[in-house]
């Protein structure tokens, strides 16, 4: 989706796709855990995100990270 593989489990990978290559507005502290990212996607929803959350919830990974 943003042309490129990205480690769904850094923090700093979500990071950079996030808030610097698709410019979405920064959580605090630049958090990527499930809930600062639901909130965000309320927001400023984005397909990435919302991609990301929906593969979280499949896996069981919301539990995992926040």
């Amino acid at each position: 989706m943003i042309g490129r593989e990205v480690d769904l489990y850094s923090e700093r990978d979500l990071q950079q796709v996030l808030f610097d290559e698709l410019g979405l507005p920064p959580t605090p502290d630049q958090a990527t855990d499930t809930p600062s990212l639901r909130a965000l996607g309320r927001t400023r929803p984005h397909p990435f995100l919302t991609h990301l959350l929906a593969y979280r919830e499949a896996c069981g990974a919301a539990g995992d990270l926040g």
